[in-house]
């Protein structure tokens, strides 16, 4: 009987959808499945763009049941105006004594394709021994891409202290929705013979704090220096944002590098670290 949802977002951005379907007949229904769809005419089929569904027990006769739930946009979803529908018992599983009132378009909201600020390098780099007991020398040689290194000389299982580095100078608009935040390392290991470097742990750094998903990967660093991605346009790091966050000076990344092999030493080397923000507005 009703259908909404916000009147604006963005590709890969997660929204909420709230629905209402009562049974109208006289008796009580099977069991059905819905739909949630995004459409660029007030007429809703299957045929339009899927964004999520819902399973439902039966209903009692003139018995209404709310669903509220959270969907993600396709992230190739294209820029424009479309309306929010629904359609109970999408399957056409069910026998109703009424087929054609199934399906109702709600509000209509307008898709944005996301915006980025960024690649931003650091402005500021330490040491931070919260994780890890070799500390990085010469932190601030990540400022730029010129294969001049940080660096930390790390046996089998040592780990290195984070490198936090901070001081990207966003300045994303006020009002603005964060979609997505990517972290690019350009890094290489040494050539030890028997040791090599992985990565120990990244994470996001929000107001100073360490925090989100851990990003770290499990294989060898390479011995030519080589730019590895973290995070994706759509990739929050398990984090709520604003603008005023991304935009913070303390905003940034820590990481942690460790010695993978049987024996000797060998060099973690970091050239640069860039930050890029996915947003709409």
């Amino acid at each position: 009987t009703s259908v909404s949802g916000p009147v604006s977002g963005g590709s890969g951005q997660t929204i909420t959808i709230n629905s209402v379907v009562k049974n109208q007949g006289i008796g009580m229904s099977q069991g059905f499945s819905g739909g949630y769809y995004l459409s660029t005419d007030a007429n809703i089929t299957t045929s339009d763009i899927y964004v999520g569904g819902y399973s439902r027990s039966g209903l009692l006769a003139g018995e209404e049941w709310t669903d509220t739930r959270s969907v993600q946009l396709p992230t190739n979803l294209a820029s424009g105006v479309y309306y929010i529908g629904a359609i109970a018992d999408s399957a056409g599983v069910v026998q109703e004594s009424n087929e054609t009132n199934n399906s109702l378009a709600g509000n209509q909201i307008t898709i944005a394709m996301p915006a980025t600020a960024g690649p931003n390098s650091p402005t500021v780099a330490a040491n931070n021994a919260t994780l890890g007991t070799v500390a990085w020398t010469n932190p601030a040689n990540v400022y730029t891409s010129n294969n001049v290194y940080a660096t930390a000389v790390l046996g089998n299982n040592i780990k290195s202290q984070y490198l936090l580095v901070s001081g990207f100078n966003f300045a994303i608009p006020a009002g603005s929705t964060i979609s997505g935040i990517v972290v690019s390392v350009e890094r290489k290991e040494g050539m030890a013979a028997f040791i090599g470097i992985k990565d120990n742990s990244l994470r996001i750094v929000k107001g100073g704090v360490i925090t989100g998903t851990e990003h770290a990967v499990t294989t060898l660093w390479g011995s030519t220096e080589t730019m590895v991605m973290y995070g994706s346009s759509t990739d929050l790091w398990d984090t709520a944002w604003t603008e005023a966050d991304i935009n913070n000076p303390n905003f940034g990344v820590a990481i942690s590098a460790k010695g993978s092999g049987t024996q000797g030493t060998d060099t973690a080397s970091i050239d640069n670290v860039m930050i890029t923000v996915y947003y709409t507005h």
